[in-house]
């Protein structure tokens, strides 16, 4: 047993003391990377929500701002066709 555990310190040992390879140190850069990179991604998500919330309003001020326009363009013609129909002279009784 003691020759088993000798042998695997032995083995064992000498890759502990390396430190980290070059794979490791490259995916450990990428992690960092991919962090920033959602970090970022994270603040624009949260200012395009902002300009949609934002832009969202200004559709509900505009579409109110086309039915009240609407609404007075329907008002104005139905006036013009009050005082047009009144406005017609009236056929005279016995003319042709």
């Amino acid at each position: 047993m003691k020759a088993w555990v000798a042998v695997m310190v032995l083995g064992v040992g000498p890759l502990v003391g390396c430190g980290p390879s070059k794979e490791l140190i490259r995916a450990r850069a990428e992690v960092r990377e991919a962090r920033t990179e959602a970090e970022e991604a994270r603040g624009e998500l949260k200012s395009l929500r902002t300009e949609n919330a934002t832009l969202k309003g200004r559709v509900k001020d505009l579409r109110a701002e086309v039915e009240s326009a609407l609404q007075e363009r329907d008002e104005a013609r139905r006036e013009a066709a009050e005082k047009a129909a009144p406005a017609a002279p009236a056929k005279k009784p016995g003319r042709k």
